[in-house]
């Protein structure tokens, strides 16, 4: 037949039980926000933003030939696309 626990009986199974005191004093924290400065210089004003890109005409030019190159390459790459698209036994067809 089954006994009920005595008091002294159920202080000693507690304590074998339990947790040792430091594992239950140790709670993580939570790792904090870094810290934002708000006494930060601005940031330096480019050339991009002095505008002196216009003054480069060499440097024009320069950017007018890569938009014609992206313009041309969309272009065929459209048309790839629609090739692509319509299949190898379309593409023998046509």
């Amino acid at each position: 037949s089954i006994r009920p626990l005595g008091k002294r009986a159920l202080k000693m199974s507690a304590s074998l039980v339990s947790l040792p005191q430091q594992a239950i004093q140790h709670v993580p924290q939570k790792p904090s926000a870094p810290k934002i400065s708000l006494n930060k210089a601005p940031p330096p004003i480019t050339g991009f933003d002095r505008r002196t890109y216009e003054g480069k005409q060499w440097l024009l030019d320069a950017a007018e030939r890569v938009q014609n190159n992206a313009d041309r390459y969309e272009a065929q790459l459209g048309q790839c696309r629609a090739d692509l698209e319509m299949g190898w036994f379309g593409r023998l067809l046509s």
